[in-house]
């Protein structure tokens, strides 16, 4: 079920701090675009992706900081893996109380949440990530499919979070 994150401070403040950093890098990566330096540009962009990725998966406790540091590392596909992961569980949860109470699908931001399409472009972006697995590299086409999944992912998990606040204080009012 769709809870709220248990955090410690410590880790909250990393998570900060990996953010702040990250907005740097993207900065970084914009001068460096906009003064032609591409390569430049792309690998700080990534830097930039991969630190907004650990802050997300550090605040959702899915990794412990050190788990992120030392295990995972710059091999970020573990993390987007879990990340996703992480995401379509709390969809199928959402979904499983709106089965056992009906009440909940009729709050107008659940009406328009489809969780079976958010489902299913969460599997589209495991198998992505599995096939940029498997080659060891990536490809421009498989950059394309997930950038679209994962674009998706990321307005339904907008949406989900602004439903889950209203979700919870439903299953409250209902105990």
């Amino acid at each position: 079920m769709v809870g709220i994150t248990k955090i410690n401070l410590i880790e909250l403040e990393k998570v900060k701090q990996l953010l702040q950093i990250s907005e740097k890098d993207l900065q970084s990566s914009e001068n460096l675009f906009i003064s032609k330096i591409y390569h430049n540009a792309v690998s700080t962009f990534q830097q930039s992706v991969e630190k907004t990725v650990k802050a997300e998966a550090l605040m959702n406790s899915i990794f412990k900081f050190d788990e992120l540091k030392h295990g995972i590392g710059h091999n970020p596909l573990p993390m987007y893996e879990a990340n996703i992961t992480d995401n379509m569980k709390k969809a199928e949860g959402l979904r499983e109380a709106i089965n056992k109470i009906p009440e909940l699908g009729k709050i107008p931001a659940i009406e328009k949440l489809n969780l079976d399409d958010y489902i299913a472009k969460g599997n589209f972006a495991k198998q992505a990530l599995n096939s940029i697995s498997k080659k060891g590299k990536i490809f421009s086409d498989d950059i394309n499919e997930l950038d679209g999944a994962i674009e998706e992912m990321n307005k339904l998990i907008e949406h989900v979070k602004s439903i889950d606040k209203q979700r919870n204080f439903l299953i409250g009012q209902l105990k």
